[in-house]
């Protein structure tokens, strides 16, 4: 099959970057990923993750600026390069097919294509879904894979020569973006948490469930079944991609900066591997004693923490996410039950990834144990 300017994927679904260890990511953070982004600094652990992965480069100054807002180039750069599966388009081997092949393809939507082989040679218009099928009735050679045809983008402020054009001319043909009604990408426009989410779930062809169906006890009170993003933001509720204010409310509207964009990044490859994200807070040595069936040990050192659902026993290793320091914990009490928190830790687990006069951190979660 031939198509003027076709790459060719050669997997069929999107695959992640090789899962790491979190505790060797945190063993090797660089204590200055960037200037302005050292030690302590929010959305650290994310940050470093994310350079080391190639994710993010930064400014040619050095610096990241995590404190700017992000505009829409911006996070769409940062999006498609996090899925490696779109760094790594290549043209694949061509197959010999027997008789009566069918054959699957998907495509942009609207897109001419022509397909050319042995004994087919007919110029199809995709019209609405981007699928096709067809049969090759008597056999003939074919390339195969997942593909997507490079299609110049038709945005009127968009010009070949802007440092976007290749991010946005390969959105475009993935067909992950598409503009305004009026034609224009507005490349330079500022992003809210709801067109993050939206454009990171299309990125990684992820259809989330409808709203009303979602999992959610609690669904945040600023979010609403009728709203365009209603889904997505259950979504990353569910999944820890945001974290409610006590409050209840996730804010779908508000701009978002850098590193609050690298911290969605992070949340999301890191969930795929089971891990939680929220703020943490801690309570007295004292105030809880119950002993689990198993890992009595951490009880008698006030190793302990509790959580929501893990069952008594279960141990979780915490991370400070300013920081990456880690401690060890079982889960032997139940909570916290304010919206946005992930887990509550005893004093002593606190003190060895924050000093306690802080009070609240942001954390993940990751499962070492289970009874």
């Amino acid at each position: 099959m031939r198509s003027i300017r076709t790459l060719f994927i050669a997997c069929a679904s999107i695959v992640s970057l090789v899962a790491l260890n979190v505790s060797t990511v945190f063993a090797d953070l660089d204590p200055l990923p960037f200037p302005d982004t050292p030690l302590g600094s929010s959305h650290y652990v994310a940050i470093e993750f994310l350079k080391k992965n190639s994710i993010i480069e930064g400014y040619s100054d050095g610096t990241f600026r995590p404190n700017d807002l992000v505009n829409r180039a911006e996070a769409l750069a940062m999006i498609i390069r996090s899925n490696s599966t779109l760094q790594d388009i290549t043209d694949i081997q061509q197959f010999n097919l027997p008789e009566d092949t069918i054959i699957t393809l998907n495509f942009p939507t609207e897109t001419n294509i022509k397909l050319e082989t042995r004994n087919l040679d007919t110029p199809i218009t995709l019209e609405k879904t981007g699928f096709m099928e067809i049969i090759m009735p008597q056999g003939g050679s074919i390339r195969a894979g997942r593909v997507f045809v490079e299609q110049e983008p038709r945005f009127t402020d968009v010009r070949g020569d802007e440092w976007f054009y290749t991010t946005i001319k390969r959105g475009y043909s993935l067909g992950i973006i598409q503009g305004y009604p009026d034609g224009t990408f507005r490349a330079n426009n500022f992003v809210n948490r709801a067109e993050i989410l939206s454009l990171l779930l299309r990125t990684n062809e992820i259809t989330p469930t409808p709203f009303e169906k979602s999992g959610l006890q609690n669904p945040p009170l600023d979010i609403y079944p009728d709203n365009w993003h209603a889904a997505t933001m259950a979504y990353a509720v569910e999944r820890f991609l945001l974290n409610p204010t006590p409050d209840n409310l996730v804010f779908p509207g508000n701009t978002v900066t850098r590193g609050e964009l690298a911290e969605i990044i992070y949340r999301f490859k890191q969930s795929e591997n089971g891990m939680q994200f929220g703020k943490s807070t801690w309570y007295g040595d004292g105030l809880s004693k119950i002993y689990p069936r198993t890992h009595q040990e951490y009880v008698d050192q006030n190793l302990t923490t509790a959580h929501k659902t893990y069952a008594f026993g279960t141990v979780l290793r915490i991370t400070n996410m300013d920081n990456g320091k880690t401690v060890d914990v079982v889960v032997n009490d139940r909570g916290p039950f304010v919206p946005g928190r992930v887990v509550d830790l005893s004093r002593t687990a606190f003190s060895k990834l924050e000093d306690p006069s802080r009070g609240v951190i942001n954390a993940s979660v990751e499962v070492l144990y289970q009874p």
